[in-house]
């Protein structure tokens, strides 16, 4: 299996609110066992891949993950880590 290279938005990327908007939505259909649209959720998240540059492959890669994988990816996306926060 490939490994899977992902560049997570910060808090600076643009689209916000689109993002955290789909990702609580796929993470509350995996969480509340609702029927989730797999294909649009692999979708979403295939824009965050760096590698596999093949996309067929970063699928593949993406099918692979686990619940707990997935739902982590989500929240990061959903919430990114502040990067104007002063750590002193």
């Amino acid at each position: 299996m490939s490994e899977l290279t992902i560049k997570l938005p910060d808090a600076t990327t643009p689209g916000f609110l689109r993002r955290t908007m789909e990702a609580e939505k796929f993470r509350k259909q995996i969480t509340v066992g609702d029927e989730v649209d797999w294909d649009s959720l692999i979708n979403f998240l295939l824009v965050y891949v760096l590698e596999p540059k093949d996309r067929d492959e970063a699928r593949e890669v993406l099918l692979d993950l686990s619940r707990e994988q997935y739902t982590d990816l989500l929240d990061v996306i959903k919430a990114p880590p502040k990067t104007d926060e002063n750590p002193t």
